[in-house]
C-alpha cells in the first residue's frame, strides 16, 4: 500500500505491439480473395453439395486448410463450383457421423443399419469439412489438373483469372 502524497509507479506493459501487429489490425478484410485450390470430388457427391443437400465433405484426413475454393469434378476436367471451407470436425465418432446424416445427404435410419460397417471403415478416423457459401459456376471452366492429383489440385493463374470478379 502507498502513503498518501507518494507518487506511484505504473507498471509498464509487457506486450509492447509491433509494427506487424498494428498493420494487422489497420488492414481491411480482402472483399475478393484469390481461389487457388480446387477440391477434387466424386460426381454424384459433388452434384449433392452443388444442389445444397450435402454441406459435409466426408474425408479420412483433417485439412487446415480454410477460405475460398472451387470444386473440381474428378475425372471430368471441370471446375462446377465456388465455396469456402469453414471448418474441419473430428475425428468424428460413428455416433456423431449417424446424428449429422442429413450434412452429409445420407438417410440416418439407414446409416444405423449399416452401423457395424461403419464402425470398421470409421476405424482409423473421419472427418467432416464444413462447406459453406457454395455456388455452381454457370459454366463450368475447363482445368487439366497434374497427373496424381488426388485431393487438392494447385490453380494456374489462367484458371484464377476467370474465377476473380472483373
Amino acid at each position: 500500500m502507498t502513503r498518501p502524497g507518494t507518487p506511484t509507479r505504473q507498471r509498464r506493459s509487457t506486450k509492447s505491439k509491433s509494427k506487424r501487429d498494428v498493420t494487422l489490425a489497420n488492414e481491411q478484410p480482402r472483399q475478393n480473395p484469390t481461389i487457388e485450390r480446387a477440391l477434387i470430388i466424386h460426381p454424384e457427391p459433388l452434384e449433392w453439395i452443388l444442389s445444397g443437400k450435402k454441406v459435409w465433405e466426408i474425408r479420412s484426413k483433417p485439412t487446415k486448410i480454410r477460405g475460398p475454393i472451387t470444386l473440381q469434378e474428378k475425372g471430368s476436367k471441370k471446375i462446377m463450383g465456388t465455396c469456402a471451407l469453414v471448418d474441419c470436425l473430428g475425428p468424428l465418432t460413428v455416433d456423431e457421423f449417424i446424428t449429422h446424416a442429413d450434412k452429409m445427404n445420407y438417410a440416418r435410419a439407414e446409416l444405423e443399419d449399416e452401423r457395424e460397417e461403419l464402425e470398421e471403415d470409421m476405424e482409423y478416423g473421419v472427418y467432416a469439412w464444413v462447406l459453406a457459401d457454395v455456388k455452381a459456376l454457370p459454366k463450368p471452366i475447363r482445368f487439366q489438373n497434374p497427373s496424381g492429383a488426388v485431393t487438392w489440385v494447385q490453380l494456374p493463374q489462367r484458371v484464377m483469372d476467370k474465377l476473380s470478379p472483373a
